[in-house]
């Protein structure tokens, strides 16, 4: 899944580690941050085809590359490359270069010379690049002290000063982002990781354990409806450790899943997510043990076929391992496709990786031209990948009646009565003068929760002709982003629909104000 800025990363990284062993090494990066592309991690010149490293200066302008570089395609194949297109005047002085180097060929009529070398596996470039930097370098530097040719030069100390130590310091403030930043991969779930989702789109890798079971014990990580002295306990695979090395520590923990389909997608960010110890995972699952939430974990894994023998045979120092407050939950979005090229994937396996700073989504499709009609629908029969429909959802239960209970004992509603689940609508309330408050509990995102629940709850108020319903509240379990609140606003401007959005806060078990 990595791009080629994973290539300069590593490659930067290198030459760091060289230079503590020879200060003397300079090299020449990347001066300017063209297009974005320091701010990316492109340290060396170079696009999204091509790393070009050079250890000198000298610029050929036409090809837009240094007159000597070592050369990284993303496929891991790697060479050294002279270039004196748009520098005749380096032309006899690379000539020479070639004539040192056996193997440095020049293979057409363009001053250019490639040296290849053979193959591409993992980071071998990297051992190539060390015979680039101690065995053709001093001999190149050799040259440079007898020939003193035109354009080219060894770096200076003023150079590296001003451009190498640039892309070190950058560098370095990425290493310490890293440090406190995270990113880790969850267990496949279609439920938003309030509830399992059993075995659709899971791995089917045995050596897996959702492959295995059919569930993740991270399937429970946004069940909001479990709170321990304002905390919420869970468990996330990368935080497992025998040594209990992330125990008190405090992450910013951002999250991916993978389906079976090897699509990958970016969950939403936990922020100050506390890595706790097997003693404090011991003393919560006798909480869970003794509130019989253990026994509703495992009736969710019965519905879904999973295989709940092995979540009976789990150990209590083993079954949390992080805690957070619900309000530091970020996850304003739909889980959104990630590009198989973002750097802060660079594994399948379930580890706690450094975060970069942002992800890459996956590029969105070309509006097709107006010409275009489009091509008739693909009849197979293929999988879903993502959020399938459900009628039992115990998150939503626990909701619903959380709802109901806040609603008939705070006294600021002043309703009359307060029905739960009558003719199909979650929550009916009548207020003293007759009218009818509707509410509509959906537990997926804001902006998916107005979606799937404005028809429904329309066709109760109002089907096939008939006011039932003043108000329509549309209710789910996180504050609505800023294009839902401007997308309500204008339903019922141009509409003159009477729906608005609430939130439940579970962690003081009371709902917000209409939105």
């Amino acid at each position: 899944m990595p791009s080629i800025a994973k290539i300069h990363e590593k490659i930067l990284d290198h030459l760091v580690k060289l230079r503590k062993v020879d200060p003397n090494l300079l090299f020449m990066p990347r001066k300017i941050n063209n297009d974005g592309r320091m701010d990316k991690g492109y340290w060396f010149l170079g696009n999204e085809d091509y790393v070009y490293v050079s250890l000198w200066s000298g610029v050929d302008w036409k090809e837009r590359v240094n007159c000597i570089g070592f050369v990284v395609l993303p496929d891991r194949s790697c060479y050294i490359e002279l270039s004196g297109q748009g520098a005749e005047e380096t032309v006899p002085f690379l000539e020479k270069v070639a004539k040192l180097e056996p193997g440095l060929d020049r293979p057409g009529t363009k001053y250019k010379w490639f040296k290849m070398f053979p193959g591409k596996d993992n980071d071998q470039y990297l051992e190539h690049f060390d015979y680039y930097i101690k065995k053709f370098k001093p001999k190149v530097d050799k040259l440079i002290d007898s020939e003193k040719p035109p354009l080219i030069h060894k770096v200076t100390l003023e150079e590296f000063q001003k451009y190498g130590m640039k892309v070190i310091a950058l560098r370095n403030k990425q290493i310490v982002f890293a440090k406190t930043n995270k990113i880790t991969r969850l267990s496949w779930n279609t439920n938003n990781w309030q509830y399992p989702s059993g075995w659709l789109g899971k791995s089917d890798d045995l050596n897996t354990h959702e492959g295995k079971y059919g569930f993740g014990y991270e399937e429970w990580l946004f069940d909001r409806s479990r709170l321990i002295n304002g905390y919420h306990y869970g468990f996330i695979r990368g935080f497992q450790s025998k040594t209990e090395k992330h125990a008190g520590k405090v992450y910013n923990v951002h999250l991916y899943s993978q389906n079976d389909l090897r699509q990958y997608f970016y969950i939403g960010c936990i922020r100050n997510c506390e890595g706790i110890t097997k003693a404090d995972s011991t003393a919560t699952f006798k909480i869970y043990k003794d509130n019989d939430w253990l026994d509703e974990m495992a009736t969710s894994l019965e519905r879904v076929e999973a295989d709940v023998a092995e979540f009976n045979r789990n150990k209590p120092d083993l079954f949390f391992n992080v805690r957070f407050k619900l309000s530091d939950i970020i996850q304003d979005k739909e889980p959104e496709e990630l590009s198989y090229e973002d750097d802060n994937v660079t594994t399948d396996r379930f580890k706690l990786l450094g975060y970069r700073g942002e992800v890459v989504p996956a590029m969105n499709p070309v509006e097709p031209d107006e010409e275009d009609e489009g091509k008739f629908k693909n009849t197979d029969k293929r999988k879903r990948t993502f959020n399938m429909d459900q009628e039992y959802d115990p998150y939503h239960d626990r909701m619903q009646n959380a709802i109901v209970a806040h609603l008939r004992t705070d006294e600021k509603y002043d309703y009359k009565h307060v029905y739960i689940e009558k003719s199909r609508v979650d929550i009916k309330a009548v207020k003293h003068d007759g009218t009818w408050d509707y509410f509509e509990i959906k537990t997926d995102s804001p902006k998916r929760s107005i979606r799937n629940a404005i028809g429904q709850v329309m066709e109760y108020a109002y089907y096939p002709g008939v006011e039932r319903a003043k108000n329509i509240i549309v209710v789910g379990d996180r504050r609505p982003d800023d294009d839902s609140i401007v997308y309500l606003d204008y339903l019922r401007s141009r509409f003159e629909i009477p729906i608005t959005y609430r939130y439940f806060d579970w962690d003081n078990l009371i709902l917000s104000s209409d939105f």
